[in-house]
Order: structure tokens, then C-alpha cells, then sequence
């Protein structure tokens, strides 16, 4: 939800998620890439959203757990890294660090990942 700041209105309501499995506390971020203002957020249903924060329109969406995300994401240029502590989806493994093309539209599959590592979980390496 976006909410005028001088009169409290709501401007837009998006829902780009499924359905939640977790509460979640990641936080979210806003960046600038390819002159597109994107705000970036793991949530409940195991993805991370990218969206257009001045209207909600959904950008592109990563599903990297099978559990809600409580992990932030982080930028450089055109590379966001997207992290999860939670079992991995083709693993019984916990935790995983990717990084994925920012300036993606739509679903982002697994082919076009740009490099993941296995067993990440709040910045150690397990393996």
C-alpha cells in the first residue's frame, strides 16, 4: 500500500504475491536501476518482488524458498543478491545466497540466474 504522507490517502494497493506461508521482517529497498525506480522485497510466499513503488505495478519476481523471507537484497547496478536462510527449493539444504538480473520482467526462472551458492545462512557459509 502507498498512502499520500500529507493527507494519509491511499494512492495504490498492490498484492504481487501468492499465498503467505510466514510472517516476514525483511526490508525493503528501494533502488535506481536502468533509470527505473524499483522497490525490492522478499516476502511470505518465498519470492522476491520487484515493483514500481509510485503506482505498485509488479516488475519482476524471484522464488527462492519454500518459506516466508526475512532477508534484505542488495544492489550494484544492474545485479541485485538476493539471500534466504530457509530450505532451498530443489534441496533439503538451508540457505542461499543468488544473484539475479535486476532489469528482468516477470518471473525470473532459474536459467537465467546469474550465479547462486548453496548453504548461506546469515553470512556464513555452511559447506
Amino acid at each position: 500500500m502507498a498512502f499520500d504522507k500529507k493527507t494519509g490517502e491511499t494512492i495504490w494497493v498492490s498484492a504481487p504475491g501468492g499465498r503467505p506461508y510466514d510472517t516476514t521482517y525483511a526490508a525493503p529497498i528501494i533502488a535506481n536501476v536502468n533509470g527505473t525506480r524499483l522497490l525490492i522485497q522478499g516476502t511470505s510466499d518465498g519470492f522476491v518482488h520487484a515493483i514500481k513503488p509510485q503506482t505498485g505495478e509488479p516488475v519482476w519476481k524471484y522464488e527462492i524458498s519454500k518459506r516466508g523471507i526475512n532477508t534484505g537484497v542488495v544492489v550494484h547496478g544492474t545485479t541485485a543478491i538476493l539471500t534466504h536462510s530457509e530450505e532451498n527449493l530443489d534441496s533439503s539444504e538451508m540457505g542461499m545466497m543468488v544473484a539475479v538480473d535486476a532489469t528482468a520482467k516477470g518471473e525470473i526462472k532459474k536459467e537465467q540466474v546469474k550465479w547462486r551458492t548453496l548453504g548461506w545462512q546469515g553470512g556464513s557459509l555452511l559447506r
